[in-house]
């Protein structure tokens, strides 16, 4: 028997998400969330193979959301596919430009989403393994994987920085930063923070530390640091994050 795909729907409109969960869900395995801090959340649980958002969403809309998951490497080539209201030109162009491999306007026709869905899963199936039989990586070159072996396991160190991993590669400085940023779309600097950012999430669902520690191990200088860029990642403080988990159990 076939495991299904995973898709990560993101909509906040209680009707449409329900009649979205029943349209998706006899092909695929549906993670649903009515906003997008709680996908960000659950990300790394889940491993989606297609993300479908609603654009304007209270908090973390659309774009902000698209951004975030673009920075991450891991997750740069999944699929997205915005669901909107919005019908303006501008905004599809935005969302495009994001990233979003298609902009579809609500009301949407049923079938002609399911087909969306399946041509966008299996060109990014056919896209992987063509780089496997190529003997390249599926997600990122092996400068990028270069780059990020070495975050992997410099990441708790404080001082880590473009420096120390232009040296360990031996490259300059420039040439790293532009392979790199054209690789991902991200700087060296930015990947740094939000992978410490997802091992830090992954520590407190863990539960085995305090906060503190979290901050130090994760490779954040200072608590109030790590407080400030944790929330501006999720949309919540790692305490209320804590509280969340403790509830759920």
């Amino acid at each position: 028997m076939d495991i299904k795909k995973k898709i990560l729907l993101i909509e906040d409109n209680e009707v449409l998400s329900e009649l979205l969960i029943e349209l998706l869900s006899e092909n695929y395995d549906v993670h649903y969330f009515n906003n997008a801090s709680e996908a960000l959340l659950n990300l790394d649980d889940i491993h989606p193979d297609l993300i479908i958002s609603d654009v304007m969403m209270p908090g973390i809309d659309g774009f902000m959301f698209i951004e975030k998951i673009k920075s991450m490497i891991q997750y740069i080539n999944i699929p997205i596919i915005f669901l909107t209201g919005l019908t303006d030109d501008f905004n599809k162009i935005r969302g495009l430009k994001a990233g979003a491999l298609h902009f579809i306007r609500k009301p949407f026709n049923n079938e002609e989403l399911l087909l969306i869905v399946a041509n966008s899963l299996n060109y990014i199936s056919k896209q992987s393994n063509n780089k496997k039989l190529l003997n390249k990586p599926v997600s990122y070159t092996d400068f990028g994987i270069a780059v990020s072996n070495i975050i992997e396991n410099e990441y708790a160190n404080k001082s880590l920085n473009i420096s120390i991993i232009a040296e360990k590669l031996s490259v300059s400085v420039n040439t790293l930063d532009r392979k790199f940023k054209l690789t991902t779309g991200y700087t060296i600097c930015k990947y740094i923070h939000n992978y410490r950012l997802n091992k830090s999430l992954s520590l407190l669902k863990e539960g085995k530390h305090s906060i503190e520690e979290i901050a130090l191990m994760s490779g954040f200088g200072s608590i109030s640091y790590f407080s400030r860029s944790f929330k501006m990642q999720f949309s919540c403080s790692p305490t209320s994050y804590i509280n969340k988990i403790l509830i759920e159990k």
